[in-house]
């Protein structure tokens, strides 16, 4: 895996956690949408190169890292309440 793929994941997670920060009013603080958001979307996309899904280069594994942050976000708000 090329260090290129680790930082869009990276950057994927990132951008998913502060759309979780801003948008849940305050039930969620940073520093938790950080760490999850960073590890679904590192694991999400690890898995999807690791499986093989190629989908015009590095979009495939992105909509999955995307989809993953996005879950574990979620999964987390949920918990909480």
């Amino acid at each position: 895996m090329d260090p290129f793929s680790i930082l869009m994941f990276v950057a994927v997670g990132l951008i998913a956690s502060h759309v979780a920060h801003k948008t849940s009013e305050g039930e969620i603080t940073l520093p938790p949408a950080l760490s999850f958001g960073l590890a679904g979307a590192l694991v999400g996309g690890i898995a999807a190169v690791e499986a093989g899904m190629e989908f015009y280069a590095i979009l495939g594994p992105m909509v999955v890292a995307t989809g993953c942050a996005t879950v574990c976000l979620l999964t987390w708000r949920q918990l909480q309440a």
